[in-house]
């Protein structure tokens, strides 16, 4: 059975979290928002109640476990809609997993970086804060 948690859990793999909010969200289906993080950075966006705010505490890595635990003031209850919104720095891998640079010849000979990806089976969490466990996929 589901209970209430003051704990929202992510796997994260060497992620710095620069700000994090967190909202009450209207009962709009996820399916009709639009993606706005397309069009400018999220935290431009106001809210206009400021009891849509829900507080957080304290953010915490475990860097065995890959996660970064964010605490909240009072109790999210199961099947709450909330909004998560995370400013965050991410670096690029010196491996070939998560986000990387890579170089290829084109047929003029010249020499092209490209940003490039590898998150298989668990190396997203290296780019984005996320539920990254390969049985959620």
């Amino acid at each position: 059975s589901l209970s209430y948690s003051r704990k929202i859990i992510l796997h994260q793999n060497g992620l710095k979290i620069i700000r994090a909010e967190l909202f009450y969200t209207d009962d709009q289906p996820l399916n009709e928002k639009k993606a706005e993080f397309l069009e400018k950075d999220l935290f431009e966006k106001e809210y206009e109640d400021s009891k849509s705010k829900i507080e957080l505490g304290n953010i915490s890595y475990d860097n065995d476990a890959q996660t970064v635990t964010l605490l909240t003031q009072i109790d999210l209850q199961p099947n709450q809609r909330i909004t998560l919104r995370l400013r965050y720095r991410a670096e690029y891998s010196k491996k070939l997993d998560g986000l990387y640079k890579a170089v290829y010849t084109n047929s003029k000979k010249e020499k092209i970086m490209i940003a490039s990806t590898q998150f298989e089976p668990t190396s997203a969490r290296k780019v984005f804060p996320c539920f990254d466990e390969p049985s959620f996929k």
